[in-house]
């Protein structure tokens, strides 16, 4: 992967010189060193390089030694041992920089996460993080690295440092930490497939589908040199539509959000996609304004009052223009021969929801259980017990029983 190419230039630039700075035990072990550096087979390698550990445990050149088990390791393509290797490089000197950068790259390679080694990979990579400027104060002579090309290395181990801390945070379930790390990686370099993965897992175990389709699909949909291998683009792929289905109810709008997503690393500000249960009410509301509009109007009114904003959308939206026409059936009157204030229930016989102060009393009494409509304005409102109260004119009261219906 390009981390490890990445990691490998690195650390031969901050490290160049360490093995010159060492002394050695005497001439054989010398010459036992330039035995290793010549051998082509990276098995022979490790042969020679037990034979130097067993005869020199405690040689001075023994971090320089695990430097070359590291690289008969990495030949191999045995991630295991260049982990333990690099944490013993560690567990000697904390602030190594050789040993800090292989522990960092390799924790999210490990197949076993166990719980030590997500430790060990978090020390090092907050090591690496907190400790790059001092790694190039002590070992580069000025000349030796480009300050343009010395940044280029920094961004390159803060963007590693972030990518396993991220992991970390992900596999220990601190889900929140883990998308705010991934996050901030993705902010300065959003073409990493496996961090939008990662991320995209993060936010299905914090609920929240449709950010993680939007970062699951743009992860299935790389194609450069960071692109995931094929058997985890495909179910990452098939992931991010069985989450966006599942939360929609449909396919329906799918092709967008992959749309959106491969031109943007986060979805924008204004970005929705409803709910299966907002697309079966939005439906029914729909089939309700046709069959009914006047109890739909009162619907949707009624849901936004009893909401947590309810006393806000009072104030902001529902009092400063008129109410749509509505239809309710009288509960109650008074005063009983000439009501001026008139008790609703616009949508449940059993409660009272709506109380009409008239502009001017209705010369006669209207029953109980008389259906009216009416149109007004909303005066008060107290959302617990609910109740709005809504000024009326007279003339805009339909169904109001005339005197000599009323007397019959």
């Amino acid at each position: 992967m390009a981390w490890r190419m990445m990691a490998v230039a690195a650390v031969s630039v901050l490290a160049a010189g360490a093995a010159s700075m060492a002394g050695w035990t005497d001439r054989k072990e010398y010459d036992l060193v330039l035995k290793i550096r010549v051998e082509a087979s990276p098995e022979k390698q490790l042969e020679l390089l037990n034979q130097w550990k067993q005869q020199y445990p405690q040689s001075e050149m023994r971090q320089v030694r695990r430097e070359l088990f590291l690289a008969a390791y990495q030949a191999m393509n045995d991630t295991g041992h260049m982990f333990e290797t690099a944490r013993e490089m560690v567990a000697e000197q904390p602030a190594n920089l050789v040993g800090v950068y292989w522990c960092t790259l390799l924790t999210p390679a490990m197949k076993d996460a166990k719980p030590d080694v997500l430790e060990t990979g978090n020390k090092a990579a907050h090591q690496l993080l907190a400790g790059l400027d001092n790694y190039f104060a002590a070992s580069q002579k000025p000349e030796a690295l480009a300050a343009a090309d010395w940044q280029k290395q920094k961004a390159a181990a803060e963007l590693l440092a972030l990518r396993t801390i991220g992991y970390v945070q992900w596999k220990t379930a601190d889900n929140a930490g883990a998308e705010k790390t991934f996050t901030a990686y993705l902010a300065k370099d959003a073409k990493s497939a496996e961090v939008m993965s990662w991320l995209g897992y993060a936010l299905v175990a914090q609920n929240q589908p449709v950010a993680a389709a939007w970062q699951l699909t743009r992860a299935a949909a790389s194609q450069d040199e960071e692109a995931l291998p094929d058997i985890w683009r495909r179910k990452v792929d098939e992931t991010a539509e069985l989450l966006y289905r599942g939360y929609h109810g449909s396919d329906d709008g799918f092709e967008q959000l992959k749309a959106g997503a491969l031109k943007s690393a986060f979805p924008p500000a204004d970005f929705q996609v409803e709910s299966a249960e907002a697309v079966n009410r939005r439906k029914a509301e729909e089939e309700l304004e046709k069959q009914d509009p006047e109890l739909a109007a009162w619907l949707r009114i009624s849901r936004r009052l009893h909401a947590a904003d309810g006393e806000k959308y009072f104030v902001d939206e529902l009092k400063p223009q008129p109410l749509p026409w509505l239809r309710g059936v009288i509960v109650e009157s008074t005063p009983t021969a000439k009501p001026s204030q008139i008790v609703l229930t616009l949508s449940s016989s059993a409660t009272s929801e709506v109380m009409l102060t008239v502009s001017a009393p209705f010369a006669n009494a209207a029953e109980p259980g008389t259906m009216i409509e009416f149109q007004g304005t909303a005066d008060t409102f107290v959302k617990d017990p609910f109740r709005l109260n809504v000024l009326v004119d007279q003339d805009n009261v339909k169904g109001w029983p005339d005197a000599k219906k009323a007397k019959k």
